[in-house]
């Protein structure tokens, strides 16, 4: 298979990291019309009763994740969804053939992107809930809508600039984790510290 193929197929999975269940939709809606021929293995995934659940859960995703509170609990599933979403999508995505070595790696590496990308999102929309009290939480949904479409267009495309995205946002995620350890440090040494003056009777 030349790189095109598993560049698309990673790429893919940028878009899965915002809207796991929409690209699962696109990706079976694909197959099922004939526009994707996957391996034996995912065209499973094609079929009618399977592409309509994806699309059912895909409307739910889009829905819930504009409403406050609720888009918290969708985004702490899609920690784990994300992953195996990508995996799927990725696989799915690969030309005709019986899945090989180089096929599962890929399917690997769509797994991390995706979970890099979701974990920056979730972060920013926490941020935002700490900030605005959830109020930009919907345009942040809205945002992340588009973003979604244009990756998926991207990947077919360009998947150059789906693949970069996805390391930007993984590359983001590890540095938001890492400042957020830090930050908890320093919380839980202040409140120690405050708390050993008080029981010393310090002032």
């Amino acid at each position: 298979m030349d790189g095109q193929g598993y560049a698309t197929a990673l790429g893919l999975s940028t878009a899965v990291g915002l809207r796991p269940f929409v690209i699962l939709a696109v990706s079976a809606m694909l197959m099922h019309f004939g526009v994707i021929h996957p391996s034996h293995a995912f065209a499973w995934m094609g079929a009618t009763g399977v592409t309509d659940v994806f699309i059912a859960l895909a409307v739910v995703e889009l829905l819930a994740d504009k409403i406050p509170v609720v888009d918290h609990v969708l985004h702490t599933s899609h920690l784990a969804i994300a992953p195996i979403a990508a995996a799927l999508v990725a696989g799915a995505a690969l030309p005709n053939g019986t899945p090989d070595g180089s096929a599962y790696t890929v399917m690997g590496l769509g797994a991390l992107n995706a979970l890099g990308v979701r974990t920056a999102s979730s972060s920013v929309r926490v941020a935002s809930t700490g900030l605005t009290f959830g109020v930009a939480n919907p345009v942040l949904s809205f945002i992340e809508d588009i973003c979604t479409a244009l990756l998926a267009l991207a990947a077919f495309l360009v998947p150059i600039v789906a693949i970069a995205a996805g390391v930007l946002c993984l590359v983001a995620a590890v540095l938001f984790v890492r400042s957020g350890r830090g930050l908890w440090g320093r919380a839980l040494r202040k409140k120690s510290a405050v708390h050993a003056r008080g029981s010393t009777g310090s002032p």
